[in-house]
């Protein structure tokens, strides 16, 4: 016989206790392979849902507030050449409502916030998965199911809904001359159709439509662009200009395009060759009196971009800054004044020279030495104030303040000049054109900007208007105007270039230097490639591979130790064979060599057989987290994904991890004696006095801990106990996890020196409750394996039992401001932008926020703490999206809430980490962008490592690592926060970093009576009554802006549920785990019985019944088990009693899973038992004593 012969007659002969061994490798492959595919399937189904949800779009040019001629998609397309797809389209923020027209103004419908809106036509349809469904047409609106399901199951075809949106306004909202009343529009449509299960096709494609990866469903409105363009007047139209006496024609604008086709490169180079000034909102204004051309911008302010990339050009140039002055005045005699005057700043050495100078007074140049606090005024200004030279004047002028508000500031100038109002003073082209203002007749036909005094106008202001329209009237040094109002958009009002007006040759070659220097992409205008960045996303924040192998690492493990212990017992079986083995002259290495072999023919077949159920575990665990823990992925569109690399992987592990765990019980049974094996004895003896002594120490040791934990926990003061201790984590929840922990190995310590004494005497008593005593008894005869088994439920117990406990409901918390919630009450944004902060008094007047109120909610606003953040848009970067994130969104924090402090940081040594924001900004060198700024932030632990994968300290690159335009550093970590998925900069800094951002869209409101810190619980109904009557007022008033507010509760427990969720994930495979494990203890016992044959068969010779032997062999079983569960979760219950102490535990829920758990358990692990009961009463009477 060959030993391959001799190795397969032995698999067979054993084929019993070898199907059992290979059970377990299957178990164990299946868990482990299953982790894998489930892994490979959420990345697989991450990169599909955002494929589906893109179709053919491959590129996104976004330019936001930007409005570009619709042409230019065509023109894009045709340049770029190929197969390459450019649409045009609209992208808007809004708010949807339920209520037809007769609603319109009327806040009294279903609404859903935070509604991105899309107008489009046919162009972008053909580039998306849309089914069967056809484009919305005009008057028509198609509602996503993201939009859908907040509506409820009112919303159906043919129900009638409107739109809240912001009109676009190219002047800066935020700005002077910027719009701030009749800021939003309300849009009737009806609704064609809901994108749902009907048409799969749409609804995994179009009806998921974002930018942006997100596994959540998007809220997402289709309207036809045609209605979209002519809401905003943006539609191709020929307006009359009355002023010029000419028809000006508009093309028809949208701020969107996407690219089916080619490369980021070669659409951004073919952008580059058909934009015009006009996408840009810029124009070349011919002064051919003055013989010059002006560069100037719809938004009023020229970025400084702009003005930068005019610097190639060859010519004279000259920049300004102009203003409007609310009044302009004597400063010795007031009753002498003019209202709403221009006012211009001018750098002296370009206007030193023709066409832009001199400024003459008295046949010298009145701007060459013009100090910083003079001003040089014309003789018409002189006359109406009464001033000359050396005279003083006041100027009165507007400010916009950061909170929307419009101070009044007043400074005084000493004249330096007065010069005649003729050449270059006389110069219209000082101010930009500004429609409705500048190209009106009067000052009363001006399209206020702010609330204007025109009672207070003279007949000589209205005067000037009629002959010189927005001429300056007095002219400051660019400096002080500078230093008076620059604008974050800019420090230019207009660039003038001396270059002949009448040549259309130079004018075209300056309009083509412009456009060839100018940075598209600083200007918002940069080609994204979406599909590219989302598939890199598609890799995810969370490894579920690694996920689901730590969820089931107590399943891998018992199953493992399971394999241990029943290819043990079944060599345990043949024990008198392998020692006549031995005996008749093997070595020992080719006996260990067979048993290993036999081994790996076993693994090789269970794992063959486990990594075909690992594709049944990770179908049954992906059905867990689209319909169980859905919680955890937020979305239904998993799929399962099987690869052969992971198939392979599961069981080259599982294999390896088994055929070690079956090496090591082979050679611990070959450590006994070939005399000793062929007398049935399968274990060597065990010095009883030195393990007793050790498990004494160990209890000692362990009680001493547990003493001294209890000590300091009640004699320490409870300020100290609440500081933090590391990560975190306070020394009250650190000292009682130590006492848990130190509690559960004194329990083992306490059964180990049990089980230890000697115990020479017999047992009084009779019937079951003798053989139960006896049954507790015998768990000492191989008082090592029991110690073992129980340890390992004990920690199993514990560890279970601990994670369970940490759930959280954060529904029940009470207002802290140093929780995560920060003492707040409701959490809320705005679609629209908010120029107003209506936190602040003048914003909730502005806001009219206070108007027509009841008592009862005129008090609540009195009491009402808001505090409004700047949003710059970014990825969603919570644990509520999977996919992996690179910008995230930034809130602009202002000083009030700096100051207020609150929220949990983690190893933050600050009285008040908020203030690392308003640090000075740093600056890093980066070749070839040269210095860049570098602002502080903070953001949450969670969307740190998970998200990011970034710590205190380090940088993120923004918007991209290849081209940078700042850098964000991470000075604070947050504790489970409402901000997550979000970063936090100052006020100041983010107005600086991101000057195109308006308003405020991001709000935490609390109220002054609640939020204290370690403020005692009161009455939760009167804190529900305040946070709902807040609710609904800031809704009802703040509506027309998209005002969505939540409880600040609610919002913590979305980001919870995944934490919730996960482990809920654990403590169900944890529990798996555990109800293995108990079947390892019956295999234990079956072992013991084995061991124990002649014993049991001398009880049955005097006189024992089967029915004794069972309760014998079940008593033992249920001592240690019970011993194991008990100890472990009451030493668990100990280290987390400071959280199930708090408001925030779910105590209920804990009770309710954690009771079916240990339920479940028992039931088990007494059934396994009944294996060893059967084997105790089958056991051969006669031939068991013979062989003691």
């Amino acid at each position: 016989m060959t030993r391959w012969s001799l190795l397969l007659s032995t698999v067979r002969f054993h084929w019993r206790s070898n199907l059992a061994v290979g059970l377990g490798v299957v178990a164990a492959t299946a868990v482990i392979t299953g982790a894998l595919v489930v892994g490979d399937s959420v990345q697989t189904s991450l990169l599909q849902m955002h494929l589906d949800r893109l179709g053919r779009v491959d590129m996104a040019i976004i330019g936001r507030d930007r409005f570009v001629r619709e042409d230019l998609a065509g023109e894009i397309q045709q340049a770029v050449g190929g197969h390459v797809e450019v649409a045009p389209l609209m992208m808007v923020r809004g708010s949807l409502e339920t209520g037809g027209a007769d609603a319109v103004g009327e806040r009294t419908g279903l609404r859903v916030g935070g509604v991105m809106v899309y107008g489009v036509d046919t162009r972008f349809w053909q580039l998306t998965q849309h089914g069967k469904l056809e484009p919305p047409q005009p008057g028509e609106v198609l509602l996503s199911e993201g939009v859908a399901s907040q509506l409820g199951e009112t919303i159906q075809p043919g129900e009638d809904v409107r739109l809240w949106m912001e009109m676009p306004n190219f002047i800066p909202r935020d700005s002077l001359l910027g719009e701030r009343d009749n800021d939003t529009i309300d849009l009737p449509l009806k609704v064609r159709a809901v994108v749902g299960a009907s048409d799969p096709v749409a609804r995994r494609g179009v009806g998921r439509f974002d930018l942006n990866p997100s596994q959540q469903l998007p809220k997402v409105a289709f309207v036809a662009l045609s209605t979209l363009q002519e809401t905003f007047r943006l539609q191709k139209r020929r307006v009359r200009n009355r002023e010029q006496r000419r028809t000006d024609e508009y093309p028809a604008r949208v701020n969107t395009m996407v690219v089916a086709g080619g490369t980021p490169q070669l659409v951004a180079e073919a952008m580059k060759t058909v934009i015009t000034l006009d996408d840009l909102g810029l124009s070349l204004r011919r002064l051919e009196k003055r013989g010059y051309v002006a560069l100037e911008s719809n938004r009023m302010v020229l970025d400084d971009v702009v003005v930068a990339s005019a610097d190639p050009v060859e010519a004279v140039k000259s920049r300004v800054l102009v203003h409007l002055a609310n009044r302009l005045s004597n400063a010795d005699d007031p009753s002498k004044y003019s209202m709403y005057s221009i006012v211009g700043g001018l750098e002296a050495r370009e206007v030193a020279a023709a066409p832009f100078g001199p400024f003459t007074a008295d046949t010298s140049d009145a701007i060459s030495d013009l100090p910083d606090d003079g001003v040089v005024i014309n003789r018409w200004l002189a006359d109406d104030l009464g001033l000359e030279v050396g005279g003083r004047m006041k100027m009165t002028y507007h400010l916009v303040g950061s909170h929307g508000e419009l101070p009044e500031e007043v400074r005084t100038f000493r004249v330096h000049a007065v010069v005649e109002l003729s050449g270059p003073a006389e110069d219209r082209g000082l101010t930009p054109h500004v429609p409705g203002i500048t190209d009106v007749r009067t000052f009363r036909d001006w399209r206020q900007p702010f609330e204007m005094d025109l009672d207070a106008l003279t007949d000589r202001d209205d005067d000037y208007w009629d002959n010189h329209r927005a001429t300056p009237k007095a002219f400051v040094t660019r400096r002080a105007a500078v230093g008076m109002w620059e604008s974050r958009y800019g420090k230019s009002t207009s660039l003038r270039i001396a270059i002949d007006p009448a040549d259309a040759e130079a004018v075209a070659e300056l309009d083509k230097t412009i456009l060839a220097n100018i940075n598209l992409p600083a200007l918002g205008l940069a080609v994204q490639p979406v599909k590219e960045h989302g598939v890199r996303a598609a890799s995810g924040t969370t490894p579920f591979s690694g996920l689901f192998v730590g969820f089931s690492v107590f399943l891998i493990g018992a199953a493992t130790i399971l394999v241990g212990l029943l290819f043990r017992l079944g060599i345990e079986r043949r024990v008198r064979s392998t020692g006549l083995v031995l005996a008749l002259g093997f070595p020992i290495r080719l006996v260990l060599l067979l048993f290993v072999a036999e081994g790996a023919v076993v693994v090789t077949i269970g794992g063959a057989a486990g990594a075909m159920a690992g594709v049944a575990y990770a179908h049954l665990m992906v059905y867990g987290l689209t319909h169980w823990w859905v919680g955890a992925v937020g979305t239904s569109f998993l799929e399962v994904d099987v690869q052969v690399p992971s198939l392979l992987a599961g069981f080259a592990i599982s294999a390896g991890v088994a055929i070690l765990a079956i090496l090591l019980a082979a050679r611990g049974l070959l450590k006994v004696p070939s005399r000793g094996l062929l007398a049935g004895i399968v274990r060597r003896g065990v010095g009883q006095a030195v393990a007793g002594d050790r498990s004494r120490r160990v209890f000692w040791v362990s009680s001493g801990c547990v003493c001294v934990g209890l000590l300091a926990a009640t004699l320490t003061p409870d300020a100290l106990l609440s500081q933090e201790a590391f990560s975190g984590l306070s020394v009250r929840i650190v000292v009682f996890f130590v006492l848990g922990m130190s509690s559960l190995v004194a329990s083992i310590a306490v059964l180990a020196v049990l089980l230890g004494k000697k115990r020479d005497g017999g047992l009084d008593g009779q019937g079951t409750v003798a053989l139960v005593r006896l049954g507790f008894r015998n768990a000492a005869r191989h008082r090592a394996r029991s110690v073992l088994s129980v340890a390992m439920i004990a920690s199993a117990a514990f560890l279970i039992t601990a994670v369970a406990s940490g759930r959280r409901d954060p529904v029940a918390e009470w207002p802290d401001r140093s929780t995560g919630a920060g003492g707040f009450l409701l959490v809320a944004e705005s679609s629209q932008s908010l120029v107003y902060d209506p936190g602040t008094l003048n914003g909730q007047a502005e806001l009219e926020l206070s108007e027509g109120l009841p008592a009862d909610q005129a008090a609540l606003l009195e009491t009402v703490d808001l505090h409004s953040f700047r949003v710059k848009a970014g990825e969603e970067s919570s644990c509520l999206n999977l996919y992996q994130t690179r910008l995230p969104t930034i809130l602009g924090m202002g000083r009030r809430t700096i100051d207020r402090g609150g929220f949990r940081f983690v190893g933050a040594t600050e009285d008040n980490p908020w203030k690392l924001l308003e640090e000075m900004p740093k600056s890093a060198t980066v070749p070839g962008a040269g210095s860049l700024p570098v602002f502080p932030v903070v953001g949450d632990m969670n969307t740190l490592q998970y998200s990011l994968h970034k710590g205190v300290g380090d940088r993120i690159a923004y918007p991209t690592e290849e081209a940078p335009t700042l850098w964000l550093e991470i000075v604070g970590m947050l504790d489970a926060s409402v901000f997550q998925g979000v970063l936090v900069m100052s006020d100041a800094h983010f107005r600086a970093a991101f000057p195109e951002e308006v308003g405020f869209r991001y709000f935490l409101v609390g109220d002054t009576r609640f939020g204290d810190a370690g403020e005692s619980p009161g009455d939760l109904d009167d804190l529900n009554r305040v946070r709902s009557g807040q609710l609904e007022l800031l809704e009802a008033k703040l509506g027309e802006y998209g005002f969505d507010a939540e409880p600040v509760v609610d919002r913590l427990g979305r980001f919870l549920s995944v934490q919730n969720t996960y482990l809920t994930t654990f403590q169900v495979l944890g529990g798996l785990g555990l109800l293995l494990g108990t079947i390892g203890l019956g295999t234990v016992m079956q072992r013991n019985v084995l061991e124990r044959r002649s014993e049991l068969a001398l009880l049955r010779a005097v006189g024992f019944r089967r029915s004794g032997l069972r309760w014998l062999v079940l008593s033992e079983n249920a001592f240690l088990l019970g011993w194991g569960l008990f100890s472990g979760t009451l030493s668990a219950l100990l280290a987390m009693s400071p959280h199930l102490a708090t408001a925030g535990a779910d105590v209920s829920e804990l009770t309710r899973g954690l009771g079916q758990l240990l339920c479940g358990v028992v039931v088990v692990g007494m059934l396994a038992a009944g294996l060893a009961v059967a084997e105790a009463v089958r056991t051969p009477l006669v031939a068991s004593l013979r062989s003691e």
